[in-house]
């Protein structure tokens, strides 16, 4: 059994993880600048609510940042906020010594870490070796099909996956990034 996050629960990793400390977690994460660029598209809604409802955790980095969210800009809240879900898990990464941090460039689109490290680690190492070359389909499969915001897989030419996505990163995006997404990843 496994649970997917969305990714603003990311803050109540180690609330879970006490409740479940021998489950296996992953935390995968993208460039910041794309991040923060795609988050703040104006048909995406992600971060507007969280400069009036913050997470706690969010609250505390802008104390610790000094600054008064209501002052910020929609990317500048954004970042922050981006921030803090990366935050949380690399510290519980680091703290606990629990989670595997994957690198969505470098380590979920290649076939061979999902099979070789990914999969293993998540504790499906009896089914690799039963059938690797249905998992191996399968990990094909599931890399060639980008699934929608309902989960639900498309054929659709446009849906494939690219592995370099076209990114407009604006300059209001590089200066949010810079002040609140600096250290991540």
């Amino acid at each position: 059994m496994f649970l997917k996050l969305d990714s603003a629960s990311s803050v109540y990793i180690p609330l879970l993880r006490e409740i479940y400390p021998d489950a296996k977690w992953t935390f995968d994460y993208r460039k910041a600048e794309h991040v923060l660029a795609k988050s703040t598209e104006s048909k995406r809604s992600t971060c507007v609510l969280k400069k009036r409802q913050p997470s706690s955790v969010m609250s505390s980095q802008a104390s610790e940042h000094n600054v008064d969210l209501e002052d910020l800009t929609t990317h500048e809240v954004c970042a922050l906020h981006l921030s803090t879900l990366v935050n949380v898990a690399s510290q519980e990464h680091d703290s606990t010594g629990t989670g595997m941090l994957i690198s969505y460039e470098d380590d979920l689109l290649k076939e061979d870490a999902l099979i070789e490290t990914i999969l293993p680690y998540l504790g499906l190492q009896k089914e690799i070796d039963a059938n690797p070359s249905m998992v191996r389909a399968r990990v094909e499969d599931v890399l060639s099909t980008k699934a929608n915001l309902r989960g639900i897989h498309s054929q659709d030419v446009d849906s494939q996956w690219r592995s370099q996505e076209n990114v407009h990163v604006s300059r209001e995006v590089r200066a949010a990034s810079q002040l609140f997404m600096q250290s991540m990843m």
